[in-house]
This record gives C-alpha cells, sequence and structure tokens, in this order.
C-alpha cells in the first residue's frame, strides 16, 4: 500500500505534551523539529523524512499501525506518516556539512570559553601576587622563594597573606600598644583589648577560602587548638612592626609572646 505524506498543522500544545513524545507516547528529551519528542523518534525523523522521494515506505497492514512507545519499530511508514502529522518539519533538518559546521562551531565556542577561563585565572593570580604583604623582617619575603612553589601553593599562600593584610589592620594595635606599660588595667579593659585580638584573627580565618570550605566542627577543633598558638606569633609581629626598636629583652616584649 503506497501512501502519500503530508504535512498537517500540529495541535496545540499543552504543559503535558512537553513532557512526553508526541510521535511515540514516550519521554520526551524538547523540542526536535519544531515537535517535543524523545531522542528514537528525533533520530528516526532525521534519517528517515530525507529519504522522500528517493525511497517507498510500505505499510503491511492497513496504514493506520498503533505508534506507541513498544510498537513505534514495528512499521516505519505509519511511524514517519505520525511524525509528519504531529507536526515535524522536514525543513527543520541539517545537512551533513551543516551538522559538521555546527558541531565545530560548538567546539570553537567550548575552547574560546576554556581559554577565556584559564586566562582569567591567570589574571587573579597576578592580581593576588600584587597584594602580598611585603615583609618588614618578622616574615619572609614570600616573592624570594615563590620560584620554589606549585602554583596551588602559591595561590593558597597568596590568600592567607591576603587576607591578613585586610582583616589584622595594625592601627587597632597601635592604639591598644600606645597605653603606658605601668598602667593598672581594669578585667573590662582587658577583656576588650583582648577580644579585639581574638576577633580580628577569627575575621582572619573566616577570609580563607581552605579555611571556609572545612565543616563546622573541624573549623572549631582548629581554632580551638590553634588560636592562642596563633595569636603569639600575631602578637609577636605585631609588636615587631610597630616598635621595631623594641628590646626582645623587654617585659613588653615579653607580655605578648609569652
Amino acid at each position: 500500500m503506497n501512501f502519500e505524506f503530508r504535512s498537517k498543522p500540529g495541535r496545540k500544545k499543552t504543559r503535558r505534551d512537553d513532557d512526553k513524545c508526541l510521535v511515540c507516547g514516550g519521554k520526551s528529551i524538547g523540542l526536535n523539529f519544531g515537535v517535543p519528542s524523545c531522542s528514537p523518534c528525533k533520530v528516526f525523523f532525521r534519517r528517515n523524512a530525507v529519504k522522500l522521494g528517493t525511497y517507498e515506505f510500505r505499510c503491511r497492514e492497513d496504514g493506520d499501525c498503533p505508534i506507541t512507545n513498544d510498537t513505534r519499530r514495528q512499521c516505519n511508514c505509519c511511524r514517519l506518516a505520525k511524525c509528519f502529522r504531529v507536526g515535524m518539519d522536514r525543513k527543520a533538518i541539517r545537512s551533513d556539512d551543516q551538522r559538521l559546521e555546527r558541531i565545530r562551531l560548538i567546539e570553537f565556542n567550548r575552547q574560546k570559553r576554556t581559554e577565556k577561563k584559564y586566562s582569567d585565572k591567570k589574571a587573579l593570580q597576578i592580581i593576588h601576587r600584587q597584594k602580598l604583604i611585603q615583609c618588614n623582617g618578622s616574615l619572609m619575603n614570600f616573592q624570594t622563594y615563590s620560584s620554589f612553589l606549585s602554583s596551588n601553593d602559591h595561590s593558597i599562600l597568596t590568600n592567607i597573606f591576603y587576607a591578613y593584610e585586610r582583616t589584622c589592620k595594625l592601627f587597632t594595635y597601635k592604639e591598644h600598644l600606645s597605653m603606658p606599660v605601668n598602667e593598672t588595667l581594669t578585667l573590662p579593659k582587658f577583656m576588650n583589648a583582648s577580644a579585639n585580638i581574638y576577633m580580628g584573627l577569627i575575621c582572619y580565618l573566616k577570609s580563607i577560602p581552605e579555611f571556609n570550605s572545612l565543616p563546622v566542627n573541624a573549623k572549631m577543633s582548629l581554632i580551638k587548638s590553634n588560636l592562642n598558638q596563633i595569636v603569639r606569633v600575631h602578637s609577636t609581629y605585631i609588636m615587631k612592626t610597630v616598635t621595631p626598636d623594641l628590646d626582645k629583652d623587654s617585659p613588653v616584649f615579653f607580655t605578648y609572646i609569652s
């Protein structure tokens, strides 16, 4: 039995139509040739619609075979007829050259995005390096040893130094250290002065991406185990920076590192 295929206006699609293939009722992967359809029906239409005029499709029955997810492979003639009936557009099929050109364009754009991502990452690393703390004796000059570090190590240390520079401002400690050494502090003053140091260092830790990626329990454990040691190193650095001429045997210096 011979058939003449004619495209008919597609029916109005509803929200439910978008979830299933209009040809066989299977799960739709999206619009293909203008109609929601599954991947097998999409491939079937692309391969067979271009054969019209050069290949004769025949139905072994009466030309009205049911096309479902289970029976769609039984009759290509009726399946193709239904593809046209639900509104699939033959003109939307790309030629081999058009498909190859589209693949090349997709690959070109993907490569461009990869190159841009790499370029942005390198630019960010350069910015971070420019913001490194220039150490004043207490800490080694980071740039002197940068050639011995991997790119990942360099990025991590840059983040750590930059976070310290942004959060632990020296002027707050200059005010704290300007108090007379022999002044008797009340408990509230002492607690407030100490709290500023600890709060500043906690803000510093929270500014480090690697620290933020840890679970809450791990963060608390690290802070409890290491905060006192960090405060000692921090206080030593601050004392040396703010009062570079201070004798290391001075009671004031000893108070801050003990």
